[in-house]
């Protein structure tokens, strides 16, 4: 199994309070990162930790042109509720559905803010969702409009010796490779000493090495 690498234990802990959030206290997340490959990165150890703390809700993802569907989906789910059950928050723990939206920044402001009125009104919903955004820093404004129901994880940028631990941590284990991309991406590869950046020989390349040993004789005098 993949071993899940953290730049530092703050980001363990906020994705953590996250999972929990959504899966048992009735809460969506805002996770927000200048960089994409970042986001990206947390991203999908986030809703892998997600599925595993709420084995029964599916997770969907969406993009910012679903935003329609969405609330199409969201009110066809809420009148199949009865209005008692929609407005009052019932179990927190039951959570039928979590719509992920990816590059949710690209959003129309009007449409977030409806999301945030939807997800008010109808605490009962049984859906919860996950908005990732990267680029510029959403706007104070804009978080208040999506309401109090709405965690927000603020992915901080690593530096030069979270980096090298990172690393170093992910070569112990064999899975630098796995890392060295989004690294690259986010431009850190550089905080990484040369002499630990270069690619281990693979194992298939070793393996072609003879089986044999060559037993030199000495030629008899």
């Amino acid at each position: 199994a993949m071993t899940d690498f953290f730049f530092q234990p703050l980001d363990q802990a906020r994705m953590q309070a996250c999972v929990n959030g959504v899966a048992r206290e009735g809460m969506c997340v805002v996770v927000y990162c200048p960089q994409a490959a970042l986001l990206n990165y947390y991203g999908h150890i986030f809703l892998n930790h997600l599925h595993e703390a709420m084995p029964s809700g599916t997770i969907e993802s969406y993009s910012p042109s679903d935003s329609d569907v969405l609330i199409e989906n969201f009110n066809q789910m809420v009148s199949e509720m009865s209005v008692q059950e929609a407005l009052k928050p019932g179990n927190l723990s039951e959570v039928s559905k979590v719509w992920v939206i990816k590059n949710a920044q690209n959003m129309e402001a009007h449409e977030l803010e409806l999301l945030g009125q939807l997800l008010q009104q109808f605490p009962g919903s049984k859906i919860r969702f996950i908005l990732w955004m990267a680029g510029n820093e959403p706007s104070a404004s804009l978080l208040n409009a999506l309401g109090k129901k709405m965690m927000r994880w603020h992915i901080a940028l690593p530096n030069a010796v979270q980096t090298q631990t990172f690393w170093n941590k992910a070569r112990s284990t064999g899975q630098e490779e796995d890392v060295r991309a989004m690294l690259e991406q986010l431009k850190l590869m550089d905080h990484v000493p040369a002499a630990l950046r270069a690619v281990k020989q693979s194992k298939s390349t070793s393996a072609i090495k003879p089986k044999k040993k060559l037993v030199f004789t000495n030629p008899q005098i």
